[in-house]
């Protein structure tokens, strides 16, 4: 164990004495590159050819040194009261100046304001419009493209117009084709308001939140009303829906609001239709009709109506909607 110390502390001593001289030996090394540097930058400095570029750096640190002076000159004339009063005497000594300069500051406040007032035209908070939930049409040709959209609120442009909080809304065959472009030449030539998104829904029920001034259909807020859209029109089926109060009525009390939706489009279609065959309350009874797809909305109420008012009614559909017709005729 003893000579196993005694090897290390050898190795050791040698390795010390091996890092001493290499030690030595770089230090020698760079000590004669230093002076091999000194002695070529000396003997640069004294070549003839490096006068040429000691001259240049001469001459223009002489003339940094001389335009400092110059400005150090200019500035103690321009702080002198005298002076600026002279050198302006001097410029403004004819009409042409007086005139240059006098649109030069018009020039700059106008400047200097327009640009204030863009500025804070363009720092102004931006308010964004108020939104809300409805059953539109994204674009036309498909089906498809019907979901549930955020638009813009509707205003009451008109005195006549009322706003209603709406309820329930019920949709036609008609919402289908307005899908696919129906009427969108005439929505063209009298709205100014972007194509889509287009709400549908041709029939609604609500509460009224807003009356205009002008209106004599004596609806007051919070009153339970059904309404229509006709076809060129915007739909109601959304959260809010505003419409002249010739398309607004009074909702029967005892009709909820679903059945109540789902009636004053189909209903206005089949009275349409009655009025335009000639048939009424009075000159029905005896009387056979036709109603072509009598399980549909508007067959529903012909067929009802019809039956009513002592007429014999025979409706089509489909052989599944058979009971449903038969309930109607009782």
């Amino acid at each position: 164990m003893d000579e196993v110390v005694f090897r290390m502390e050898q190795n050791l001593e040698a390795f010390q004495v091996r890092m001493g001289m290499a030690a030595e030996s770089g230090m020698r090394i760079v000590r004669q590159a230093s002076d091999e540097g000194r002695n070529m930058a000396l003997r640069a400095l004294r070549d003839p050819s490096f006068d040429g570029v000691r001259n240049s750096f001469q001459s223009i640190w002489s003339s940094c040194l001389e335009l400092l002076e110059r400005i150090r000159h200019s500035a103690v004339d321009m702080a002198d009261p005298n002076f600026l009063y002279d050198q302006l005497q001097l410029y403004f000594r004819d009409e042409i100046s007086r005139n240059n300069m006098f649109f030069v500051c018009v020039g700059l406040g106008l400047g200097t304001a327009g640009g204030f007032l863009l500025g804070l035209w363009l720092a102004r908070p931006s308010v964004s419009a108020p939104v809300m939930k409805s059953i539109s049409c994204s674009y036309f040709g498909a089906a498809e493209s019907v979901s549930l959209t955020r638009v813009s609120v509707p205003q009451m442009f008109s005195d006549t117009d009322i706003l209603i909080r709406i309820r329930a809304a019920s949709f036609h065959r008609l919402d289908e084709q307005i899908t696919r472009g129906y009427g969108r030449t005439l929505r063209r030539m009298i709205s100014n308001t972007p194509e889509t998104p287009l709400v549908l829904g041709r029939a609604a029920a609500g509460v009224v939140e807003a009356v205009g001034r002008d209106c004599r259909s004596g609806l007051e807020i919070g009153d339970e009303v059904w309404l229509v859209a006709p076809w060129y029109a915007p739909g109601v089926a959304a959260e809010v829906a505003v419409v002249p109060e010739s398309r607004v009525g009074r909702k029967p009390f005892i009709t909820g609001f679903e059945g109540a939706a789902s009636l004053p489009y189909s209903g206005c279609v089949a009275m349409g239709a009655l009025k335009q065959a000639d048939l009424g309350e009075h000159n029905c009874a005896g009387k056979r009709i036709l109603v072509q797809d009598g399980c549909s909305p508007v067959g529903c109420v012909l067929t009802q109506l019809a039956k009513k008012w002592g007429a014999t009614v025979t409706a089509t559909c489909y052989v599944r909607s058979v009971p449903v017709i038969r309930a109607l005729g009782k």
